[in-house]
Formats: structure tokens, C-alpha cells, sequence
């Protein structure tokens, strides 16, 4: 495993009729004695489970683990032949804390580990709900700007429109135009500018932000090769100025001495750190997001 941690912050919201709260959703499952019940293939071949869960101090965390049962790499033992893994399956392991109060979770991102778009497939369809969804929170500089400024124009740059999911009309109707403007060029990518012009009026902020955050969460979903997202704003009367947004993602990193060989030990280090970051960002995510628990 890597051991630069990354962790990022994203929204938890409920969708359609859902009436049980994210946390109580992991109450639940936790109550599930038995690992293998707690499993669930929530794509092809992508069979996650909750792997431990500590709810203390107001503070909800734990570990989502994915197995992996394809692909698997082979042995290497020293001065040996290499040779089959003789294991049906190996884990990755996700540290995460979720606050109830603010229905936001702080999640570890890594390459072979568990999306946030998948821990809401996880935690509704294990418990027949009608599900989560999950936003990339901002930090406080992105989060003002695109609160009070007017934003003039959105551009993205995107290599696979067609492996996008859409969430509502309109975003069908963007991923359909991308993948058309794709397809009749034959490019990698599509660059694509959505603006006013030289006018004097502005994009409808709403739409621009609900794009903004579709097009954000799909980014941090791995889908649709999204290079570019960025937002041309004007803040009180300034000049307007191009922000990307991609590097504005709430959370923290850093380097952690992460035991090889010890599972326990080395989800707890991380744990830990996942609940640090977690407090040192909580004033601000107070500020930007108070709200009534989802």
C-alpha cells in the first residue's frame, strides 16, 4: 500500500424517499456479525463490505474493505520460483470518519480502493434503501468564490463522455453532445466552453454550480477521463479570473510509516490520521456546511 494518504472530503445526501440516515445506515450493517453477510458486489467483479465501524465522540469511522478476486498477483518467495497466490481473494483496505451532525465523510482515496459514488452503492443496496449521493466538498477559497461570485463560463476538458453518468436531463443532454463532438472528429478528448461571451450578463449560477458538481463528482469517480473542470468568476466587481477547480477538493495528505505486515496496526495508523484531518478541518466545514443531519 501506498503510504502518502490522501483524504478528501465529500457531501452524503439522500435520495428519493430514504429515510435512514447515513450514520444509522452504518449502524446497521455493523450489527451484521457475520463478514460475509456484510459483503456486496456493487459493480462486476467490485465486492466491498464494512470491515470495522467505531462511533465515539460524535464521530462515526472505520474501514471499508474491497476484495479483489481477479488479476491476482502471483508469489515471489526468496530463492523460489514464482508461483501461484493460493489465496481466492486479496483485500484493499479504506479508512474513512463521517460526521452525523454535518452528513459529510472524509474518505481515503486510493488507487485500488473504494470510491465514494461506491460506498453509497454499498451502504443502500445492502439494505434496500433508494439510496445516497455523494459531492466533492470544495475548500473554503473555491467555496466563496463560486458562492459569491457570478460565474461566467465553465469548461472542462473530457476523454470519454460516454463512460459518464448522467444524474439528470441536463447532464444527459451535455454527456450526449461531448460524445457526438467526440465521435465526429475521432479525437482523445473533447475541450469544450460554456460562457456569456463579451455581454454583460451572467451564466444562471445554479445550473452553472449544478454542472460544476456533477461533472466534479464524476471526476473523483474515475469516469469519463475528466482532465479540465474549471470556472471563469467575477467576485464584487473585480475582474473575473479562470479557477480550477479540480485542485480546490477539501482534505489533506501526508506521508505515514505504515507497517507492511500488520493489517490492524496499519488501518489504525490510518484511521487515525483519516479522524485527524477530520478535526482540523471541522471549523470550516461547520461554516460551509451546517445543516441538519442526513
Amino acid at each position: 500500500m501506498d503510504r502518502n494518504i490522501c483524504v478528501r472530503f465529500f457531501t452524503v445526501e439522500r435520495s428519493g424517499n430514504n429515510a435512514i440516515r447515513f450514520g444509522d445506515a452504518l449502524r446497521q450493517i455493523a450489527g451484521i456479525m457475520d463478514l460475509a453477510n456484510r459483503e456486496l458486489e456493487v459493480e462486476p467483479e467490485v465486492i466491498l463490505r464494512l470491515e470495522k465501524l467505531r462511533d465515539e465522540r460524535g464521530m462515526i469511522s472505520g474501514e471499508f474493505v474491497r476484495r479483489q478476486t481477479q488479476n491476482l498477483p502471483s508469489r515471489a518467495p526468496h530463492g523460489e520460483p514464482i508461483s501461484r497466490l493460493g489465496v481466492d481473494s486479496i483485500g484493499h483496505s479504506t479508512a474513512f470518519a463521517y460526521n452525523p451532525d454535518l452528513s459529510i465523510i472524509a474518505l481515503q482515496l486510493a488507487r485500488n480502493g473504494v470510491t465514494p459514488m461506491r460506498v453509497m452503492l454499498y451502504v443502500s443496496n445492502i439494505l434496500n434503501l433508494s439510496g445516497y449521493q455523494s459531492y466533492p466538498i470544495p475548500t473554503e477559497e473555491g467555496w466563496a468564490a463560486l458562492q459569491r461570485g457570478n460565474v461566467r463560463a465553465v469548461l472542462l476538458r473530457v476523454a470519454s463522455p460516454a463512460n459518464l453518468v448522467a444524474v439528470e436531463p441536463r447532464h444527459t443532454t451535455i454527456k450526449d453532445g461531448l460524445q457526438a463532438m467526440k465521435a465526429a472528429v475521432d479525437t482523445t478528448y473533447v475541450e469544450a466552453t460554456f460562457g456569456m461571451g463579451r455581454g454583460d450578463h451572467d451564466m444562471d449560477n445554479r445550473s452553472a454550480l449544478n454542472i460544476m458538481r456533477w461533472l466534479w463528482r464524476e471526476r473523483s469517480e474515475d469516469r469519463g477521463g475528466i482532465s479540465k473542470l474549471g470556472a471563469k468568476v467575477i467576485e464584487d466587481g473585480s475582474s473575473a479570473r479562470w479557477l480550477n477547480l479540480l485542485s480546490y477538493h477539501l482534505g489533506g495528505n501526508q506521508t505515514l510509516d505504515l507497517p507492511p505486515d500488520d493489517p490492524d496496526r496499519n488501518f489504525a495508523i490510518r484511521e487515525a490520521f483519516v479522524r485527524q484531518v477530520y478535526r482540523d478541518h471541522l471549523d470550516v466545514l461547520r461554516r460551509l456546511y451546517d445543516q441538519a443531519a442526513m
